[in-house]
């Protein structure tokens, strides 16, 4: 494996950072300091240490997590913003660093994979892998059938233009509705974004499903369940990626 490719499966950095991180000297194989990225490394064998202490590769984790709102989806926020790293080492005791697959707002509840599996997170964010996202919103006024068929269509967008997307009217709530709604990308607020478009604003939002995976187990904002390899190897197949 290549050393930098072994920084990164160790959750240290990204391979853009590690090899950062070997060209400057801080990177030592077997007590000799390298600055080839490219570098052969065996895991078993070979001692690598960075800033004068030893890694390890990590154990792959999987967790489904329901992000509660109020949480920025990130690890650390130089603004002292509560982050969901903030929640979960409140709440949980995980042992492996992990990060999510993908990100929801600060106002956003919802699904949300927590992984240290750089494979995984690229395979459900790319675009050409098509992962579902759907998410559960209430909006002002009840969206009519050509708003359906934007939707479907696809609309560009200030920011962006989307792929075709599903919308879905549950029910009505006064002058408010609840929508489903199923894109296949995730572009930065998009679901409210594309909702603006059609002159309904946005009030609540919840992400229900990745995939395959949903809410069922954690069902509470808050809640957290770890996953199995086998399950992990499941979502694959039945997302066909």
């Amino acid at each position: 494996m290549k050393l930098e490719r072994f920084i990164q499966k160790a959750g240290l950095a990204s391979r853009r950072k590690a090899a950062q991180m070997i060209e400057s000297g801080r990177v030592r194989v077997n007590d000799q300091i390298v600055r080839e990225f490219f570098l052969e490394v065996d895991e078993q064998k070979d001692l690598v240490q960075v800033d004068g202490k030893p890694i390890r590769l990590e154990t792959k984790c999987y967790y489904l997590f329901h992000k509660p709102a109020g949480y920025l989806t990130t690890l650390k926020d130089p603004f002292q913003t509560p982050t969901i790293n903030d929640f979960l080492e409140e709440h949980y005791q995980i042992s492996q660093r992990v990060h999510p697959v993908g990100r929801l707002d600060k106002d956003t509840e919802g699904l949300l994979i927590l992984t240290n599996d750089g494979d995984l997170t690229y395979k459900v964010l790319h675009p050409k892998m098509k992962v579902e996202k759907e998410y559960l919103a209430k909006v002002q006024g009840v969206p009519d059938e050509g708003d359906i068929k934007q939707f479907k269509k696809g609309m560009t967008l200030k920011q962006f233009s989307t792929s075709p997307a599903l919308l879905e009217i549950k029910r009505r709530d006064g002058s408010f509705s609840w929508i489903t709604i199923v894109i296949r990308e995730g572009k930065k607020r998009q679901v409210k974004r594309m909702c603006s478009h059609i002159g309904h604003k946005v009030v609540y939002l919840r992400r229900i499903r990745v995939g395959t995976f949903d809410l069922t187990g954690i069902e509470k904002p808050g809640d957290l369940k770890e996953l199995t390899k086998a399950q992990i190897e499941q979502f694959m197949v039945d997302n066909d990626i």
